[in-house]
C-alpha cells in the first residue's frame, strides 16, 4: 500500500478515564486483546539509534497501570486507532437508537431555538437528505466545517511543528525485545524522531520530525521514510515495508467557544493538542461522554437546558 491507503494507526493511548468509559460500554476486554502487551508501557528510551548508545530512560508509571490498581478498576492501554475504531463501530451499531452512516457529507445546517436542520449528502449516490434534530454535535476534526460556519475562533498555535508519520512493518526485535518501551526517541538519525511499537511485533509507527519546514512533506517519498527507519535502527540493510505515510502538523490551540445554542463542538474541532501525554483522542472521548450524558438529561426531562452550559 502507499500514502493513499485509507487507514493509519494515528493515536495510541487509551488513558484510565477513557478506559473507564469504554468499560461502561462493555468493550474493555475487546480493547485489551488488540493492545500492546503491558510490559511495553513501563518506560521511554532516549537513544542515538536502536543499535547505538542510550542517553537514558524515563519510567512511565501512569501508562503502566494494570486493572485493579489503587486508582481505578481500569488500567491504561497502548493500542492504535485502526484497531480501536472497528470495535467502537460495532458497539455503536449495537444500539437500537443508532443509525450509523458512512460516505456521508454535511452540506449545510441551520439552527434556531427550536432545533437544527441539516443537509446530508450521500457520497455514493449524490442524493441529499434533510435531517431534523433537537441538537447537533460537530465532531468533524481539525478543519471543522461546523466550527467555521459558527464563526468560532481558534486561540493558540495551529502550526507548532511538522512531522511525517509513517506506519510500517519491520523486524526490530534484535534491538528491542530485551528492553521493551512505549517510545524510542532517536537523536542519531538525519532528523530527530521517535519509534512507536504497535503490537510488540513487526507493526510499528514513527514520527519523523520536520520542525518548522512544512514544504518538505510535498516531496517526501516512501524511500525517504525507509531511509530514516534504517538510520534509526542503525542498520542500512534492514527490510522495511511501508504501509502508510501521513504528513501531520502539531497544534496547540483551543476554540473560544464550545457551543452555540443547539450546536456543540467536541474533539479536534474544539481543541488541538500536542501528542505529549496522548491526550488528543482521550480528550475527544471524554468530551463526548460529558456532553452526551448532559444532552440525555435535558432530552429526557430530568435536567434544565442550563446544564449544557457546564459542558464548556
Amino acid at each position: 500500500t502507499s500514502r493513499n491507503a485509507d487507514y493509519h494507526p494515528r493515536a495510541r493511548s487509551i488513558n484510565t478515564r477513557s478506559l473507564e468509559i469504554f468499560r461502561q460500554w462493555g468493550i474493555e476486554e475487546q480493547l485489551r486483546k488488540v493492545s500492546l502487551p503491558p510490559e511495553w508501557a513501563k518506560e521511554m528510551i532516549y537513544t542515538t539509534t536502536l543499535s547505538g548508545p542510550e542517553h537514558g530512560r524515563v519510567r512511565t508509571d501512569s501508562m503502566a497501570l494494570l486493572p485493579g490498581n489503587d486508582i481505578s478498576p481500569c488500567g491504561y492501554m497502548l493500542s492504535s486507532q485502526d484497531v480501536i475504531e472497528p470495535i467502537l463501530r460495532v458497539a455503536a451499531e449495537s444500539y437500537a437508537e443508532a443509525d450509523v452512516h458512512f460516505d456521508a457529507e454535511l452540506i449545510s445546517f441551520e439552527a434556531d431555538d427550536e432545533g437544527v436542520r441539516a443537509e446530508i449528502k450521500n457520497g455514493g449516490t449524490g442524493e441529499t437528505t434533510t435531517v431534523k434534530a433537537d441538537y447537533m454535535i460537530g465532531a468533524d476534526g481539525v478543519r471543522s466545517m461546523v466550527r467555521e460556519k459558527l464563526g468560532f475562533r481558534l486561540e493558540g498555535e495551529t502550526s507548532v511543528a511538522h512531522s511525517i508519520n509513517t506506519y510500517f512493518k519491520a523486524d526490530l526485535s534484535a534491538w528491542v525485545n530485551d528492553r521493551p518501551a512505549s517510545l524510542y526517541w532517536i537523536s542519531g538519525a538525519s532528523r530527530m524522531g521517535v519509534l512507536q511499537p504497535l503490537d510488540g511485533g513487526v507493526r510499528w509507527m514513527c514520527q519523523i520530525g520536520l520542525a518548522g519546514d512544512d514544504s518538505i512533506k510535498d516531496s517526501w517519498t516512501e524511500e525517504d521514510s525507509v531511509g530514516w527507519i534504517r538510520e534509526a535502527a542503525g542498520d542500512d540493510s534492514l527490510p522495511v515495508e511501508i504501509l502508510k505515510i501521513l504528513p501531520w502538523t502539531m497544534g496547540a490551540a483551543v476554540v473560544n467557544k464550545f457551543r452555540d445554542g443547539r450546536v456543540l463542538l467536541s474533539g479536534d474541532a474544539v481543541h488541538q493538542l500536542p501528542p505529549t501525554g496522548g491526550f488528543g483522542m482521550n480528550s475527544g472521548v471524554q468530551d463526548a461522554h460529558n456532553m452526551c450524558w448532559k444532552l440525555a438529561a435535558v432530552l429526557n426531562g430530568w435536567a434544565s437546558p442550563r446544564l449544557l452550559e457546564t459542558y464548556e
